[in-house]
């Protein structure tokens, strides 16, 4: 059978050969015929891999999947069906045009591809069609997925085919991998990636189909990269862009403060998949939490929110106030932005008021400010045992700051404020973590160029779509979420200038 299905899925190369550097990992033995587990591993061939098809030489539908590795590992874990006893084998196709194999021998009592799937004994197995399960593990790169799907090869009487036909794994880049499935793949497939370090700490989506048309898709773990940058101070950087789906939401700084009773959590990240994995270090690495502040009610720093509702969350009243005035508006937007990202969030409030003053906390003396300026109420909040200063949204560094609700006299003047504020280093909303007066200086500078722009082009008589086509500050055009951030600040901002230039012609009573 191996000439055959060579000549027919590999189109009969001439350049193939044995490598004893391909791995090819079966059970000798199939305990079950229905999940045979399988993992191959080209990692060790010289050259760039292209593909891998994988065969079975005696089997109804000898065809299992094809790899395209691409920017990932030559490296699968999976699951097959066996009919009967009979080799595996796992063809390379190298970049230089040859075929490297590798094979391993199944013993199979058989009746893998013809019994029925396990699905079909429950009548509501429709219900979690699609369903995934998926872990990376960013220190090695693996990546771990499950998929409830009954993968029907045809062959049971009276049940049609019906199984995946592709598994992609993408990032902000695009494509990294594809995978092309067929019948003999098991029911729910298992699957196993390897990915390289560069792909592994940052969000990847997974998707899918089957014959029907069906399409799925998800994403695994957020990869949080904690830096400890204070005694007890741990800093989860934001990606310094807009919401994506290739960031997953993850676009703020989240802080966590570590004291004899928990953490300190401040601010609880962009969805309920992001708080979760901020729970699980939390819960894992600083004995749990405490509590958790919000510094204002901006969605990418609250709806995170149900992670840790089983403890306080405090945030100032106005924060609290808006948070449940838009909490749906908000949700439904980031629905529609970040998709799947955004899975069982349902936006939770703040439940307690922050009052402006000294906090402690496990024997760890806080102390609160309110000011406000980037929004109606912003919580800065300074840990008094390291001088560490976390800023909000107040201070940006590297990324354009945002205005949906900003009032830039007001926000200027708590900019101010925090630089009279004894502090050994600052967290930003969004950007790294620094010394010296680096976010101060360049969101100040900002504000003033962001209002000398629109007060000008008011007073100029521009319509805002000839602010929009200007662009950016020439100066700040470089900065991270530009310029989408900036064409928003333009449509956000634009009535408060024109109506303040416009005279008053007419009034009404």
């Amino acid at each position: 059978m191996w000439p055959d299905h060579r000549r027919d899925m590999l189109g009969d190369p001439q350049d193939w050969r044995h490598d004893p550097a391909l791995i090819v990992l079966t059970a000798p033995d199939a305990e079950d015929a229905s999940h045979v587990p399988v993992l191959i591993d080209a990692t060790s061939l010289t050259g760039q891999v292209e593909r891998i098809v994988i065969s079975i030489d005696y089997s109804p539908l000898p065809k299992v999947l094809i790899y395209h590795p691409g920017r990932a590992a030559p490296l699968l874990g999976f699951g097959v069906k066996y009919e009967i006893g009979s080799p595996l084998r796992a063809s390379v196709a190298m970049a230089d045009g040859s075929w490297r194999m590798g094979a391993s021998f199944v013993d199979a009592a058989g009746g893998g591809c013809t019994a029925p799937a396990a699905a079909h004994a429950r009548p509501d197995w429709q219900d979690d069609l699609g369903e995934m399960r998926a872990r990376l593990w960013p220190a090695f790169g693996r990546l771990r997925l499950m998929l409830r799907h009954p993968m029907d090869t045809g062959l049971a009487v009276g049940i049609s085919a019906h199984y995946l036909t592709e598994v992609t794994l993408s990032d902000a880049s695009g494509q990294i991998a594809r995978l092309e499935v067929f019948e003999p793949v098991e029911e729910d497939p298992a699957l196993t990636f390897l990915l390289p370090p560069e792909l592994a700490r940052g969000p990847i989506q997974i998707s899918a189909r089957d014959n029907l048309g069906y399409v799925f898709t998800a994403a695994p773990d957020y990869r949080l990269n904690p830096q400890e940058i204070a005694d007890g101070v741990w800093m989860f950087e934001g990606a310094t862009e807009s919401f994506g789906r290739g960031n997953g939401g993850a676009i703020c700084n989240i802080v966590m403060i570590a004291t004899q009773g928990g953490a300190v959590v401040i601010d609880t990240g962009g969805t309920h998949r992001h708080g979760t994995a901020l729970r699980q270090f939390a819960d894992e690495r600083l004995g749990g939490v405490a509590l958790s502040l919000n510094t204002h009610h901006h969605p990418d720093h609250w709806f995170g929110n149900q992670a840790f509702a089983d403890r306080p969350i405090l945030s100032l009243p106005p924060s609290r106030q808006a948070q449940g005035d838009s909490a749906q508006a908000l949700a439904d937007g980031l629905y529609r932005i970040l998709g799947s990202w955004m899975n069982g969030t349902a936006p939770l409030p703040a439940t307690d008021d922050a009052v402006n003053g000294p906090l402690t906390i496990g024997g760890r003396d806080l102390t609160l400010l309110a000011l406000s300026g980037h929004s109606q109420a912003d919580l800065v909040i300074r840990d008094n045992r390291t001088g560490t200063l976390i800023a909000g949204d107040l201070l940006f560094l590297n990324r354009a700051p945002s205005f949906p609700d900003a009032n830039i006299a007001t926000w200027a003047a708590a900019i101010t404020t925090i630089s009279e504020i004894p502090a050994s280093g600052y967290v930003p909303g969004h950007g790294p973590y620094h010394r010296d007066s680096r976010a101060m200086g360049q969101t100040q500078h900002y504000l003033q160029a962001m209002d000398a722009r629109l007060r000008g082009a008011a007073n100029n008589g521009l319509t805002p779509l000839e602010a929009l086509a200007a662009g950016p500050m020439p100066d700040y055009a470089h900065l991270g979420a530009n310029p989408e951030e900036y064409r928003r600040s333009v449509i956000q901002r634009w009535r408060d200038y024109e109506r303040r230039t416009l005279p008053l012609l007419s009034s009404v009573g």
